[in-house]
């Protein structure tokens, strides 16, 4: 799985937000906010991936409780993909 390359991820205030634009095959409008762990993941996601290499990324960069960033994983992509966020 990918993000998609049209969908312009920032930094506002610290965090990171990917703007979701009006788009005819999208229902979501809006954006998305992260924090430290879900950028991590998002970047990751920059590139063609899947659960378990952005949890080997994850535990090079972090200590933590696998199970945890199992979860935490999940719920980023849950998250992107309701809003539409892959290339699927």
């Amino acid at each position: 799985m990918k993000l998609k390359n049209d969908l312009p991820v920032v930094e506002i205030d610290g965090d990171s937000v990917i703007v979701f634009a009006p788009d005819e095959a999208n229902a979501f409008r809006g954006m998305l906010r992260s924090n430290p762990t879900a950028k991590f993941i998002i970047d990751c996601l920059s590139e063609d991936t899947d659960e378990e290499g952005i949890l080997r990324k994850l535990q090079e960069e972090f200590d933590g409780d696998e199970a945890e960033m199992r979860e935490d994983i999940a719920m980023v992509i849950d998250n992107l993909r309701k809003a539409g966020a892959f290339e699927e």
